[in-house]
Protein backbone atom coordinates (compact mmCIF):
# COMPACT_ATOMS: atom_id res chain seq x y z
CA UNK A 1 0.00 0.00 0.00
CA UNK A 2 1.20 3.03 -1.45
CA UNK A 3 1.19 6.77 1.26
CA UNK A 4 -1.45 7.80 -1.57
CA UNK A 5 -3.32 5.07 -0.65
CA UNK A 6 -3.63 5.35 2.98
CA UNK A 7 -4.01 9.25 2.91
CA UNK A 8 -6.88 8.27 0.57
CA UNK A 9 -8.08 5.58 2.74
CA UNK A 10 -7.24 8.17 6.27
CA UNK A 11 -9.44 10.97 4.74
CA UNK A 12 -12.50 8.05 3.24
CA UNK A 13 -13.08 6.80 6.96
CA UNK A 14 -12.45 10.76 8.31
CA UNK A 15 -15.52 12.07 6.20
CA UNK A 16 -17.48 8.55 7.10
CA UNK A 17 -16.75 8.93 10.68
CA UNK A 18 -17.95 12.67 10.64
CA UNK A 19 -20.98 12.16 8.57
CA UNK A 20 -21.96 9.60 10.95
CA UNK A 21 -21.39 11.44 13.86
CA UNK A 22 -23.30 14.00 12.27
CA UNK A 23 -26.36 12.47 12.17
CA UNK A 24 -25.99 10.66 15.55
CA UNK A 25 -26.12 13.90 16.82
CA UNK A 26 -29.27 14.65 15.68
CA UNK A 27 -30.71 11.34 15.89
CA UNK A 28 -29.94 11.60 19.60
CA UNK A 29 -31.35 15.05 19.92
CA UNK A 30 -34.55 13.21 18.91
CA UNK A 31 -34.05 10.39 21.20
CA UNK A 32 -34.27 13.25 23.93
CA UNK A 33 -37.30 13.88 22.96
CA UNK A 34 -39.32 10.79 22.29
CA UNK A 35 -38.13 9.88 25.75
CA UNK A 36 -38.96 12.34 27.54
CA UNK A 37 -42.62 11.91 29.22
CA UNK A 38 -46.17 13.36 27.33
CA UNK A 39 -45.37 17.21 28.83
CA UNK A 40 -45.11 19.51 25.98
CA UNK A 41 -41.75 21.56 25.86
CA UNK A 42 -38.37 21.84 27.26
CA UNK A 43 -39.85 21.39 30.96
CA UNK A 44 -41.16 18.11 30.06
CA UNK A 45 -37.67 16.73 29.81
CA UNK A 46 -36.23 15.35 32.54
CA UNK A 47 -33.34 16.18 34.82
CA UNK A 48 -31.25 13.39 33.54
CA UNK A 49 -32.04 13.46 29.72
CA UNK A 50 -31.02 17.56 29.98
CA UNK A 51 -27.04 16.65 30.37
CA UNK A 52 -27.37 15.35 27.16
CA UNK A 53 -28.84 18.03 25.22
CA UNK A 54 -25.67 20.21 25.43
CA UNK A 55 -23.24 17.62 24.44
CA UNK A 56 -24.92 16.62 21.05
CA UNK A 57 -25.48 20.13 20.48
CA UNK A 58 -21.52 21.26 21.35
CA UNK A 59 -20.76 18.07 19.04
CA UNK A 60 -22.47 19.60 16.45
CA UNK A 61 -21.08 22.94 17.03
CA UNK A 62 -17.79 21.02 16.89
CA UNK A 63 -18.48 19.64 13.82
CA UNK A 64 -19.01 23.34 12.07
CA UNK A 65 -15.98 24.70 13.69
CA UNK A 66 -13.95 21.84 12.32
CA UNK A 67 -14.68 22.87 8.58
CA UNK A 68 -14.68 26.58 9.51
CA UNK A 69 -10.70 25.98 10.60
CA UNK A 70 -9.95 23.68 7.64
CA UNK A 71 -11.62 26.06 4.92
CA UNK A 72 -9.66 29.22 6.71
CA UNK A 73 -6.94 27.65 7.08
CA UNK A 74 -5.88 25.77 3.96
CA UNK A 75 -7.31 29.33 2.40
CA UNK A 76 -4.81 31.10 3.91
CA UNK A 77 -2.04 28.23 3.04
CA UNK A 78 -3.03 28.81 -0.44
CA UNK A 79 -2.26 32.57 -0.07
CA UNK A 80 0.83 32.07 1.69
CA UNK A 81 1.93 28.71 0.94
CA UNK A 82 3.58 28.53 4.83
CA UNK A 83 3.92 24.92 5.65
CA UNK A 84 2.76 26.13 9.21
CA UNK A 85 -0.24 27.64 8.39
CA UNK A 86 -0.34 24.34 6.95
CA UNK A 87 0.30 22.35 9.86
CA UNK A 88 -1.62 24.39 11.76
CA UNK A 89 -4.81 23.79 9.58
CA UNK A 90 -4.09 19.82 9.38
CA UNK A 91 -4.12 19.96 13.41
CA UNK A 92 -6.37 21.97 14.68
CA UNK A 93 -9.06 19.98 12.12
CA UNK A 94 -8.16 16.92 14.07
CA UNK A 95 -8.20 18.09 17.38
CA UNK A 96 -11.99 19.61 16.34
CA UNK A 97 -13.11 16.39 14.80
CA UNK A 98 -12.05 14.20 18.05
CA UNK A 99 -13.67 16.36 20.14
CA UNK A 100 -16.88 16.24 18.47
CA UNK A 101 -16.08 12.54 18.53
CA UNK A 102 -15.97 12.51 22.00
CA UNK A 103 -18.87 15.04 22.81
CA UNK A 104 -21.49 12.89 20.70
CA UNK A 105 -20.14 9.46 22.17
CA UNK A 106 -20.29 10.91 25.45
CA UNK A 107 -23.83 12.24 24.89
CA UNK A 108 -24.63 8.77 23.44
CA UNK A 109 -23.74 7.12 27.19
CA UNK A 110 -25.40 9.46 29.21
CA UNK A 111 -29.08 8.34 26.92
CA UNK A 112 -27.69 4.57 27.95
CA UNK A 113 -27.03 5.74 31.53
CA UNK A 114 -30.66 6.86 31.64
CA UNK A 115 -32.54 4.61 29.05
CA UNK A 116 -31.35 1.21 30.28
CA UNK A 117 -32.56 0.97 33.60
CA UNK A 118 -36.17 2.13 32.49
CA UNK A 119 -35.80 -1.14 30.27
CA UNK A 120 -36.05 -3.93 33.01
Amino acid sequence: MTREDIEKTKTENTEAASTVARQLAFAGLGLVWILKPDKSGLEGIPTDLKGVLPWLCIGLCFDFVQYVWSSAGWWLYFLTENETIGNWAKRGAYVLFFLKLACICWGYILIALFSFPRLW
